[in-house]
């Protein structure tokens, strides 16, 4: 079989790696012309010269990209996107003033969505969650973790993880899958007994099919005390940490960094450059969810600060009932209105930087020698562009070297 060569692109935009981002900044972005991609078994075999190809192309299988830029697809280190039902009626009642906490204590909120989705079939919620990545993968997503935490019973958990198994089969990308029993106390048990269920049960029996695992570790939620008995409990299957932490007020979460190997602390709209500072110390890696501000019509998190500290900042979208927008582009835009960052350092927070946080250096997130063919096609001139146009910018989406078509892997997955 013939490699396939991406074929006499305008430009190729590749990312600062993640270990160069303290020495150079995160607003170093590469671009390469005269230079086309040859793809092999999946993998970015090597770059040549467009024109020294004159005379070869029979050698290939030729994608033409001329007058095209070639960037790699965007790493999604954060998502809700497999539930039941929707929050509509929500939005309306935010809008009018109604708190976050205020919902959480109507039943509303996260409870809401537990309902919808512990009486939802599997099929039922495939079809709603394959939509929504269907579209996050035509809007450039091509490696996307999704959470569980909408079940919060040990069935409605496995059956979110079963249509994550499914739709990472069928959907053509990489899909990494987190654990998040500790999202809400669900309203038929107390906390005490929810608490050990959710560490003897649902840990215990679906802990050796996640990635990660994850708390909400905030105002009412959970405490940094109950986070640490979990992640204590998880680390003896050595499972990897995320952390939900200063969403809705600073308790102290970003401490739990000193005592476990977590990769990654977002939304993070209470937090001090100092409290982010040690956990990036410790290895975890700060991720910015400005959407989520959005959703709330909350005050954005400054993470231009945190980058002025040589500190590496992801971009993540949130996609979830509260935040229903996949399109990491639209979140782009709002992290360079609003959160201090540069186009070129959100394209680096949606490509190496998450590609870190997900431990798939090496694999994900550029378009270097050796990794995944995942790349989008488009039309635009420059990084910025991205995030300026982003309504109006349109991708080819290949995964491992393969064009994706969304509406046959829809069905297909749906169907079988």
């Amino acid at each position: 079989m013939k490699d396939l060569l991406i074929y006499n692109p305008k430009k190729i935009f590749l990312p600062c790696r993640y270990e160069d981002i303290p020495s150079y900044g995160q607003n170093t972005v590469h671009c390469l012309q005269d230079q086309s991609i040859v793809i092999s078994r999946g993998k970015v075999r090597e770059f040549r010269k467009t024109s020294s190809l004159q005379g070869h192309l029979q050698d290939f299988k030729v994608l033409d990209s001329s007058g095209k830029s070639i960037t790699p697809g965007f790493v999604d280190t954060h998502t809700h996107m497999v539930y039941g039902g929707n929050r509509s009626e929500e939005f309306e009642l935010r809008a009018r003033g109604t708190t976050y906490l205020q919902l959480l204590e109507s039943g509303n909120g996260i409870n809401r969505t537990v309902r919808d989705t512990r009486s939802s079939s599997l099929n039922e919620l495939l079809q709603g969650s394959m939509e929504r990545l269907a579209t996050h993968i035509s809007n450039g997503v091509t490696t996307v973790e999704i959470k569980t935490g909408y079940g919060l019973r040990l069935d409605a958990e496995e059956r979110m993880l079963r249509a994550m198994e499914i739709m990472e089969k069928f959907s053509g990308i990489k899909i990494m899958k987190t654990l998040l029993p500790l999202h809400a106390i669900p309203t038929d048990r107390d906390r005490k007994e929810y608490l050990q269920e959710a560490e003897k049960e649902i840990l215990f029996k679906l802990g050796k099919r996640v990635d990660f695992v994850d708390s909400f570790c905030d105002q009412g939620a959970f405490s940094p005390e109950e986070t640490e008995h979990f992640f204590q409990a998880a680390s003896k299957f050595r499972i990897p940490a995320r952390l939900h932490a200063d969403e809705i007020k600073n308790i102290g979460a970003l401490r739990l960094t000193e005592k476990f190997k977590i990769r990654s602390v977002d939304h993070l709209l209470h937090s001090s450059v100092g409290e982010i500072k040690l956990a990036n110390s410790h290895g975890a890696i700060p991720t910015i969810l400005p959407g989520t501000a959005f959703s709330l019509g909350e005050k954005y998190a400054d993470a231009g600060l945190w980058i002025k500290e040589g500190i590496p900042v992801g971009v993540a979208s949130d996609v979830s009932p509260l935040s229903p927008v996949t399109d990491m582009k639209f979140h782009g835009n709002l992290a360079v209105r609003f959160c201090g960052m540069s186009p070129n350092e959100v394209f680096n927070g949606m490509t190496t930087v998450g590609a870190s946080s997900l431990g798939l250096d090496g694999r994900k997130g550029s378009l270097e020698v050796g990794m995944d063919a995942d790349m989008l096609i488009s039309d635009i001139d420059d990084v910025r562009d991205l995030y300026y146009n982003w309504s109006n910018v349109k991708f080819t989406v290949l995964s491992k070297g393969r064009i994706l078509n969304m509406k046959k892997i829809m069905t297909k997955s749906i169907t079988s």
